[in-house]
């Protein structure tokens, strides 16, 4: 391929990054601010508030004065964790503690300041990296694709440390590509870069032993290799001594929560089969009709192993070509099925909990899929040491990913990291396969063209669920403003979080079982608080008292308005019940 100067080819560049930006900016002031996609994004906003109003990240109980033994604070199960006065997030505090700043000065909309900046960041690390990579300006289609066609899109328009942990990856990466054995100082700064990445997203552990593992195959000797350790430990150590002095092990609480979610396995063989799994769950899983997996997800996934097996057996990019193009055709059928189903979903949000595979739900990265190992031998030695770490990073990270804890994400967010350079290298792949023959060009381009379509539409689909469960959480909100009194009462482990704006405005106690309901009802008595609200979930699922305890609780409580149903089409799961409440003499 021809070879341009960039120097004459940024304008173009920064265009499209104002663009890009520009897009960002209108969908974050269309979006509702201070309601959020799932309880994780509520979650990180009470700590954030807890900084900017205290100073620190052991959270405030606004029900201290009702309940100071912390008995019933509303830790949604697994959110908050008590550690004997002090309760913490089970999320780290740094990237609330860092949001806290644009948030004391802009409010609600300065939580969304740093993920878009992050993102904007990545495009233009994506511009050097092109550089690097010596591609021609034909490439900077990467940017928008990147931006739009990857879930990069979702995460820059949610509350999430995503994209800033993307920025720390993409940097390191990018000075040890500076040339073909980066210097000490070079692979010192990378480790820092590393190092401080993990501080807000925990895969970046495995990026650093994907990294470390290329370098040796990279054939840079040891002791060079002991500065880039040198650089992660001078972060890392210091983390880890923080994390064991204030939460008692070195990963904190959510790295450390890993091992509990892990070890659901009782045989040493169930544990092999359980881990190995995780590479089904987080590369191929992809239930875009339904919670469940239906037999025709298996049948439709079938292609993808067989591409894959033919990007591993043909060791030059038109090798096998005929073979190639049939598998992009029957792919892209699977890919374009996928799409209908996922626009088609009844449960589109709650569905999302099993559709993280990395490759069904990334169609761009097919041309890239069919060509691993001519991207392996290619004389680039950029290309082959990005093309090792995302293969050892997919090898590590998998087995290690839960399975038994999976909340309502969107799309593989734990490979976000990787997208920065697999959008680059897919089409440079797809370049360097493309066919010769003048009905194959055509033919293969309009499967070129078909695969970015179905990447856009379901990066749509997740916007679009993205308006819907922040609308709906808005609605949520003040539903629950409007029509409760000062202390709410619940079993309900996701209300506290996904109505956070409301946390210190409200004073909240959550039950788990029906004795300790009624030992909250002793303790508004002994306060004299007589009134006081209650809210169940409307399904079932999320009940925790028999129906002969409910019984029971109608005896002691006279309920003194109708009770408000709170519907939010598009997320029954959210629908609540509230019951404003005061106590019998008895």
């Amino acid at each position: 391929m021809k070879i341009y100067c960039y120097n004459q080819r940024l304008r173009p560049a920064m265009m499209l990054v104002t663009i890009t930006a520009l897009i960002f900016v209108l969908l974050l002031y269309l979006l509702p601010k201070d309601s959020f996609w799932i309880t994780d994004g509520g979650n990180k906003l009470i700590v954030t508030e807890n900084i900017a109003r205290h100073g620190t990240t052991s959270l405030s109980y606004p029900a201290i004065n009702i309940d100071p033994d912390l008995r019933f604070f509303p830790d949604s199960h697994f959110h908050f964790h008590k550690y004997g006065s002090h309760v913490y997030s089970v999320f780290p505090g740094y990237f609330p503690w860092l949001s806290s700043f644009p948030y004391r000065i802009f409010g609600a909309s300065g939580l969304y300041l740093i993920p878009l900046i992050s993102s904007l960041i990545v495009l233009c690390g994506c511009v050097i990296l092109l550089k690097q990579l010596r591609f021609p300006p034909l490439f900077l289609f990467s940017l928008p694709l990147l931006a739009f066609a990857t879930p990069f899109f979702f995460y820059t328009l949610t509350f999430w440390e995503m994209t800033l942990g993307a920025v720390f990856s993409t940097a390191a990466v990018l000075l040890l590509l500076q040339r073909r054995y980066p210097t000490p100082l070079e692979l010192c700064i990378s480790g820092i870069l590393l190092g401080c990445g993990v501080i807000f997203r925990e895969e970046l552990y495995f990026l650093i032993a994907a990294v470390t593992i290329a370098l040796l195959r990279n054939s840079l000797r040891t002791k060079n290799i002991c500065y880039f350790g040198i650089g992660c430990v001078i972060i890392i150590i210091p983390l880890w001594g923080f994390q064991y002095w204030q939460y008692g092990h070195i990963l904190g609480i959510h790295g450390s929560s890993y091992q509990s979610h892990n070890m659901t396995a009782t045989t040493p063989m169930h544990l092999i089969l359980e881990r190995l799994n995780g590479y089904f769950v987080y590369l191929f899983k992809f239930n875009a009709w339904n919670f469940d997996t239906h037999w025709l997800y298996y049948v439709l996934l079938l292609p993808f192993p067989a591409l894959i097996v033919a990007g591993v057996c043909y060791r030059r990019f038109r090798d096998g070509l005929n073979v190639k193009l049939a598998l992009f055709a029957i792919t892209t059928t699977s890919y374009l099925i996928f799409n209908v189903m996922l626009w088609l979903n009844p449960q589109p949000i709650f569905s999302t909990i099993f559709t993280v595979g990395l490759i069904p739900a990334s169609p761009l990265l097919l041309p890239l899929l069919a060509n691993i190992r001519p991207m392996l031998y290619s004389k680039n030695f950029r290309i082959v040491f990005l093309i090792l770490v995302s293969l050892i990073y997919l090898l590590l990270l998998c087995p290690a990913l839960t399975q038994s804890d999976m909340g309502i994400i969107w799309g593989p967010r734990h490979f976000l990291f990787l997208f920065p350079w697999l959008i680059p290298l897919s089409l440079f792949a797809a370049a360097k396969m493309f066919p010769r023959k003048r009905f194959h060009k055509r033919f293969f381009f309009c499967l070129l063209l078909m695969l970015t379509a179905l990447s856009l539409s379901i990066q749509a689909r997740g916007i679009t669920n993205l308006f819907i469960m922040k609308n709906n959480s808005r609605k949520l909100i003040n539903a629950v403003s409007e029509h409760t009194d000062d202390v709410i009462v619940s079993d309900v482990f996701w209300l506290v979080t996904q109505t956070a704006p409301l946390y210190f405005r409200r004073r909240h106690m959550q039950f788990k079982n029906y004795r300790q309901l009624e030992a909250i009802l002793r303790l508004l008595k002994t306060r004299k608080i007589r009134r006081f609200s209650l809210i169940f979930a409307e399904s079932p699922a999320y009940h925790t008292l028999k129906n002969d305890e409910k019984r029971a609780l109608l005896k002691r409580v006279v309920i003194v308005q109708p009770p408000h149903v709170v519907k939010l089409p598009g997320t029954k799961f959210l629908n609540i019940i509230i019951l404003n409440c005061r106590q019998t003499s008895e």
